[in-house]
């Protein structure tokens, strides 16, 4: 379980986050919506303890995120941020192995057992074919996909995503919601970052609104997702209607 108590963060005068209380649960998928510059990716940074709040505590259980070494957090969360820079021609095989390094022993030598669960990873995410490639002759949407085969093979029982679904086409995007819900039908955290509202809620269990710095509502998508508090998150008056391809979320 991650717990956020408390959490504020700042930019000089400016609140980037402002006492925010936020749980996620083992075994859901809870999306993280709100406008650009709300503090969503900023979140999600002081969630997996790469930035430390200016107040408040970060609870990993029971035990405040302050307590981990470094090693053993990297064994707890796992990470996928919007973009993801490779600057060396790695092959996909070996930048999705940097994932075991959390689990590796002394020497850092990956085993016939990590290999076998990066080639698992690739293939559940339906690139296994790109295992030999460069990653610098990937395209955005296969290196977002190469990240997240990475942070799956880490084994971390919590997952965070940032707009994961942000270069992907639209049967990409179909496979992965099914991934990330069959994660947390596995007994992991998922947490994620979207701009989708209608294609994240479909999936989300809860769903947490951010507007300036603040958790402006956290409950499940029906009861979030209304028109009073998608108005006081993005300054937008909006309704849902029903289409042929589902529910959409449309400007009045």
């Amino acid at each position: 379980m991650l717990s956020l108590r408390d959490v504020s963060v700042r930019l000089g005068e400016s609140a980037i986050l402002d006492g925010v209380d936020l749980t996620a649960l083992p075994g859901e998928v809870l999306l993280l919506a709100g406008r650009n510059g709300a503090g969503k990716t900023t979140l999600l940074r002081v969630a997996a303890g790469l930035l430390a709040p200016d107040r408040g505590e970060v609870f990993l259980g029971e035990q405040p995120m302050a307590s981990f070494r470094r090693r053993d957090l990297a064994r707890e969360i796992a990470l996928v941020p919007q973009d993801t820079t490779v600057p060396f021609p790695y092959s996909v095989l070996e930048l999705v192995l940097m994932g075991r390094a959390p689990h590796l022993g002394w020497l850092g030598f990956e085993t016939a057992a990590d290999r076998v669960l990066a080639q698992e990873a690739l293939a559940r995410l339906g690139i296994e074919g790109l295992a030999e490639r460069s990653v610098l002759a990937l395209s955005g949407g296969e290196r977002q996909l190469v990240a997240i085969a990475r942070a799956l093979v880490q084994a971390s029982p919590l997952l965070l995503l940032d707009e994961p679904a942000a270069h992907l086409d639209l049967a990409r995007r179909v496979e992965l919601r099914r991934l990330l819900r069959e994660l947390a039908a596995e007994g992991r955290t998922v947490v994620l970052v979207s701009h989708d509202l209608a294609a994240a809620a479909a999936m989300a269990d809860r769903v947490a609104l951010l507007a300036q710095g603040r958790i402006e509502a956290v409950g499940a998508p029906a009861e979030v997702l209304v028109p009073e508090h998608v108005k006081a998150t993005f300054g937008v008056a909006a309704r849902w209607i029903e289409t042929e391809v589902g529910p959409v979320l449309r400007p009045e």
